[in-house]
């Protein structure tokens, strides 16, 4: 027989907590993958507002990007910071992706509201109300400072020229 458990926590501190934290989070990815792939639309998510309200910053742009080049999406994950990464900006696109991004997180790591624990949301409700969850063209991910409509990635000013103080 074939036992599974399924932990409601993950534990920092553990020898091996990294790379199980990371299979977690890989799983996740992986989910949400293949519901940004599923045609069907996605049920409302309770926390999707916050990441593609009708004040969307790039709900103004048009999608020239989508004109010149095929369009792309990317799901990355370092660790518990997921990324969505896409040049499709229509509304209805960054809905759907927003709401993959969020069952697919909660799939792996359940909200107290299903699994019964005390502790707040597996997804920073503090964080994501701040912004950090919401579709923008310049944003700083894993303090690396990504630009969308310029393709470039750089470090923010300030921590260049910490470094090139202490160079």
């Amino acid at each position: 027989d074939l036992l599974i458990v399924v932990p409601n926590s993950l534990q920092m501190g553990w020898c091996k907590s990294p790379p199980f934290f990371c299979a977690v989070s890989e799983t996740g990815r992986d989910v949400i993958q293949d519901l940004l792939l599923q045609e069907q639309s996605l049920p409302v998510h309770p926390m999707e507002h916050y990441i593609c309200g009708k004040e969307t910053s790039t709900s103004t742009h048009s999608n020239k990007s989508l004109e010149q080049h095929t369009p792309v999406d990317l799901v990355e994950v370092y660790v518990d910071d997921f990324l969505g990464i896409t040049n499709n900006m229509d509304q209805p696109h960054l809905q759907h992706f927003g709401r993959a991004l969020l069952h697919g997180i909660h799939s792996v790591f359940p909200p107290p509201a299903i699994t019964g624990h005390d502790g707040g949301d597996p997804i920073s409700e503090k964080k994501i109300q701040q912004g950090d969850g919401q579709w923008a063209h310049l944003k700083e991910i894993l303090g690396w400072e990504f630009n969308g409509k310029n393709f470039t990635v750089q470090l923010p000013q300030e921590k260049a020229t910490k470094i090139q103080r202490l160079i």
